[in-house]
């Protein structure tokens, strides 16, 4: 073999896969750079122009609730952008490499043959990861729960750190982390969208006058509604339910308001104080602790 038959064979069959390769890897290159910038300028542009607005009102102050909104937003566009920078890179080269072999004279068919049995075989050994993942895309792209959000996920109750492609995960009020599959996650109560409601009932004694009763508890809800502070993160005025139980000389009646996600033990605690203090101040008589015990 003469120096231009090798100078020939190189400029042909191993020319044109170093210039398939180099294609293949380029334009794998362009495309997830652009992904990765067209998700980097959706992060910045909703975490800059829409978090304001939507934070106000929302649990913890306006800054804590939009650093969350921030990252929980950010985490679910990074994993859609990996998800597409996967499927990207693999339609690449699986096609280069099919380019490739159809150069060296290599029958693809038995090959493809072969993978699809292969394939086979991985999904039936590896299904369960599989729904994890496409459980995961799924959990991403709906916005069933994010960072931050307080949720009840299969009989686990805990505020959400992480939501990945395979795993969510959960920290419970006593500080234990909890990694839940998505694959097996089939039921989520989310406790953190909308709002929630808080239900205090209040001690009064039978002999009071219930229109009274009613009349003071609701200007106390006013009241408390148009504290600075205090009715912070009341969405609705607490208002008089009426009569929940009698039980000798103590009537407990029943008031509720709608607060802010993960707001409403707080808001209850307001509302007794501010209850106590008006009911003092109008002279209802609030039985002590013994005497609603030991009716």
């Amino acid at each position: 073999m003469t120096a231009d038959d090798v100078l020939s064979w190189f400029l042909g069959v191993p020319l044109r896969i170093a210039l398939i390769g180099l294609v293949a890897l380029g334009l794998q290159l362009f495309v997830t750079a652009v992904i990765r910038r067209g998700i980097n300028r959706a992060v910045n542009r909703r975490t800059s122009t829409v978090s304001r607005r939507e934070a106000v009102g929302a649990t913890g102050t306006p800054e804590g609730k939009l650093l969350l909104m921030q990252e929980r937003y950010a985490q679910r566009s990074t994993a859609v952008g990996h998800l597409l920078r996967s499927v990207v890179t693999v339609a690449i080269w699986t096609v280069a490499v099919t380019m490739i072999l159809s150069l060296l004279n290599v029958d693809i068919a038995p090959l493809l043959a072969s993978a699809g049995i292969v394939g086979i075989a991985i999904g039936f050994g590896a299904q369960s990861l599989i729904k994890d993942y496409f459980s995961g895309i799924s959990l991403i792209i709906e916005d069933q729960f994010g960072v931050g959000d307080v949720v009840d996920i299969s009989g686990v109750e805990g505020t959400v750190e992480e939501v990945a492609l395979r795993v969510t995960r959960l920290r419970d009020s006593n500080g234990v982390v909890w990694y839940l599959r998505n694959g097996e996650i089939l039921r989520v109560a989310n406790l953190s969208q909308g709002w929630t409601m808080a239900t205090v009932t209040l001690p009064v004694s039978t002999s009071s006058d219930l229109g009274e009763v009613e009349r003071v508890v609701n200007d106390m809800g006013d009241a408390l509604f148009a504290e600075p502070i205090l009715g912070a993160h009341l969405v609705t005025a607490p208002r008089y339910l009426g009569v929940d139980r009698v039980t000798g000389d103590v009537t407990m009646v029943g008031v509720s308001a709608r607060t802010e996600p993960g707001e409403s033990v707080s808001s209850a605690r307001a509302i007794r104080a501010a209850a106590k203090r008006a009911f003092q101040e109008s002279g209802i008589v609030m039985p002590t602790l013994e005497q609603v015990d030991g009716a």
